[in-house]
């Protein structure tokens, strides 16, 4: 059963039918024939499951099977990734979206080399990730900021971490937490002390260098690990 995004599901069974861009994609990307079986996720954490009707004017029309069940509900689970070049930071988008972050936090760091600001570009990759692993919520993505304004909005998170080698910390397993992860090149030392100085502490991610994807999907899989 392939997986399909709208903004918001009806409450209960019946017709659905698509927006004009969402018909696009349904007829002209997924190539989808009358009596497919869809899960339907929504922006508000909802889904069900849907079956393919027909087509009027060039609109898709949908059959709600059920009515809407939310998704489990996500621990807090915040990434403060410094902004990185090209197809490493949407890698690391997509495997934080896919290991469950519920926040990302964007920032530019001493040793960033990627210019501008690429929200709309990340907010599609998002989405994108959200419906290919079929979470129906997508990871609130927050402005780029500079590392204090990021450390400061994640004040509130419980248990905090920030990459950095050499560490035996074992992270908690309950409550809401937050992992920050350098550019291609590392924090330098200001900024690692300037995290701990937060109040986060140091987790190791082993005895290598890793690439920012890379760092990202370790670090996140040992906070969510049970």
């Amino acid at each position: 059963m392939r997986n399909f995004r709208i903004p918001a599901l009806p409450p209960t069974p019946g017709p659905v039918a698509l927006d004009a861009d969402g018909s696009h994609h349904l007829l002209r990307v997924l190539r989808a024939k009358p009596g497919q079986a869809f899960l339907l996720l929504d922006d508000l954490g909802m889904q069900a499951r849907a079956t393919f009707r027909s087509v009027e004017d060039g609109i898709a029309i949908l059959d709600l099977d059920e009515s809407p069940t939310p998704q489990p509900r996500m621990q807090p689970l915040h990434l403060i990734v410094a902004v990185v070049k090209g197809s490493a930071m949407d890698d690391a988008l997509r495997m934080a979206t896919e290991i469950g972050a519920t926040h990302i936090h964007p920032f530019r760091a001493a040793r960033s080399i990627a210019k501008g600001d690429k929200q709309d570009r990340w907010h599609r990759i998002l989405a994108s990730a959200t419906q290919q692993c079929r979470r129906a919520a997508l990871p609130e993505l927050l402005p780029t900021g500079d590392l204090t304004s990021t450390l400061e909005a994640t004040a509130d998170v419980m248990h905090r971490y920030v990459a950095h080698p050499g560490s035996s910390n074992s992270p908690m397993h309950d409550g809401s937490k937050a992992l920050l992860i350098g550019p291609e090149g590392g924090l330098t030392d200001q900024e690692v002390q300037q995290a701990f100085d937060a109040g986060f502490m140091p987790l190791s991610l082993g005895p290598w260098i890793q690439r920012a994807p890379t760092a990202v999907a370790v670090g996140l899989g040992l906070l969510t690990a049970r």
